[in-house]
C-alpha cells in the first residue's frame, strides 16, 4: 500500500465529523418541525380540500427529508467535505427563513 504509514489529516478529520453531528442536527429539526406540520394540519378544523393538499404537502415534506438522509448517508460514507457542506447548507436554509421571516414582518 503506497499510503501506509500516512497520519490522514487531523483538521480534515475534525471538520467532517463536525459536519456528520451539524448535518444530522439539522435533519432532525426538519423532522421535528414536519411532524409538528402533520399534527397540527391532522387537527385543523377546516375544508377536506385543504387538508387534501395539506396531506400532499406533507407526503412531498417526507420524501424530501428521506432524499435528505440518504444524501447525508452517502457523504458520511464518501468522507466527502463538499457533499456534507452542501447538505448543511441546503438543510439550513428553510430554517433560516423560519427564524428571519418573523424578524423582518416584526419589523
Amino acid at each position: 500500500m503506497p499510503n501506509e504509514g500516512i497520519e490522514p489529516d487531523t483538521y480534515r478529520k475534525t471538520v467532517t465529523g463536525i459536519l456528520i453531528k451539524v448535518d444530522w442536527s439539522l435533519w432532525g429539526a426538519l423532522v421535528i418541525l414536519a411532524i409538528y406540520a402533520m399534527l397540527r394540519m391532522a387537527t385543523e378544523r377546516s375544508s377536506p380540500e385543504g387538508r387534501g393538499l395539506g396531506g400532499l404537502a406533507a407526503v412531498l415534506l417526507i420524501v424530501l427529508l428521506a432524499g435528505s438522509a440518504a444524501g447525508i448517508a452517502a457523504a458520511v460514507r464518501k468522507q466527502s467535505l463538499t457533499g456534507l457542506v452542501t447538505m448543511a447548507v441546503l438543510m439550513a436554509w428553510p430554517l433560516v427563513f423560519l427564524i428571519a421571516d418573523p424578524l423582518i414582518k416584526a419589523k
